[in-house]
């Protein structure tokens, strides 16, 4: 690889008016200056090719069949020795770029990125115990393999995108993962610089958090149903994760039958109470910011539970197209 490779930015965006200019101003201010920067459209009904055409991004059209789709649309579209994907809704770090170059000057390097910390500015109650919530299953999950980098800050050397043959499209979810676990395969390394960082803007209302977790439940059933080795990092925290929701609504039914059940069950929720509130103070260290206590409560329940429905649904009822 050159010294200094041209790089190509995806950016996949779909009627995202209110939060892309952000995101592409803050990739063109990057320290590293040989990049493009391309925004794959996913057939928007507002303003998003208007305003990524003005801050000089190429603006390629998808094709109307979801966003790995246009992931693929938008590295086949890439001219970069080094393909970067971030989201509209992020906003990337100044050296952000130059840091990801950097994890490639070693060949055996297919794959590198860094974390997604949450965007604070502005950010209300529900995106600050969002980002507290995201920040405990990315902690959960490991800092090696698969499932080491996320899809809004990953890059990949264009030629193992090829090799493998991209993203695959029979899968709604959990893309990167996949994608990383067959490059991983082919015998190449992933690195993860926690220095390229950007900054996610999390979801502002409790209802699109938790549709978002029900998403990411069903997506990995999808993936672990169709093939369960691609998910092995994160298998090994789901299963207990709904071993333990499934034993404590058996205990809450047992109750009514059993009345010395209850005196268990209001143990469970106090330790449940305890152990959160000391999960929310350790989050509030690691991350640098603070949440309300009772917000990030109900996030985290309700997610938890979301993700682990979504999931049990798609894993082990799957729908005929994913089989």
């Amino acid at each position: 690889m050159s010294e200094n490779p041209f790089v190509s930015v995806v950016v996949p965006a779909k009627n995202s008016e209110s939060i892309i200019t952000e995101c592409l101003e803050s990739i063109k201010s990057s320290s590293y200056r040989n990049f493009e920067l391309l925004v794959v459209d996913g057939h928007s009904t507002d303003k998003t090719r208007d305003i990524a055409k003005s801050l000089g991004a190429n603006v390629i059209p998808g094709i109307n069949k979801g966003l790995t789709a246009d992931y693929n649309v938008g590295f086949k579209s890439a001219s970069g020795e080094i393909v970067v994907f971030t989201d509209a809704d992020c906003v990337v770090d100044k050296h952000w770029l130059e840091r990801i170059v950097k994890c490639f000057n070693d060949l055996q390097v297919g794959i590198a990125g860094g974390p997604d910390r949450t965007y604070l500015r502005n950010a209300n109650a529900i995106e600050r115990a969002a980002g507290h919530v995201h920040a405990f299953y990315r902690l959960l999950a490991t800092k090696e393999g698969a499932d080491a980098v996320i899809g809004c800050n990953c890059a990949y050397r264009r030629s193992c995108l090829i090799e493998v043959g991209g993203f695959d499209e029979s899968l709604p979810g959990c893309v990167d993962t996949e994608i990383n676990s067959r490059i991983l395969e082919k015998g190449y390394k992933v690195t993860v610089d926690p220095m390229c960082i950007v900054y996610h803007k999390r979801k502002n209302s409790l209802v699109r958090v938790i549709r978002d977790y029900w998403t990411y439940g069903v997506d990995m059933g999808i993936v672990h149903h169709k093939s369960p080795r691609r998910l092995k990092e994160r298998i090994k925290h789901i299963y207990p994760l709904i071993a333990g929701l499934l034993i404590f609504l058996l205990l809450i039914g047992l109750s009514f039958k059993f009345s010395v059940l209850i005196w268990i069950v209001g143990a469970l929720l106090l330790f449940y109470f305890i152990f959160q509130l000391l999960i929310q103070r350790w989050l509030t260290i690691k991350t640098g910011f603070k949440s309300n206590f009772f917000v990030f409560l109900l996030v985290s329940t309700l997610s938890m539970v979301s993700y682990s429905a979504g999931f049990i649904k798609w894993q082990f009822l799957p729908h005929k197209g994913y089989k």
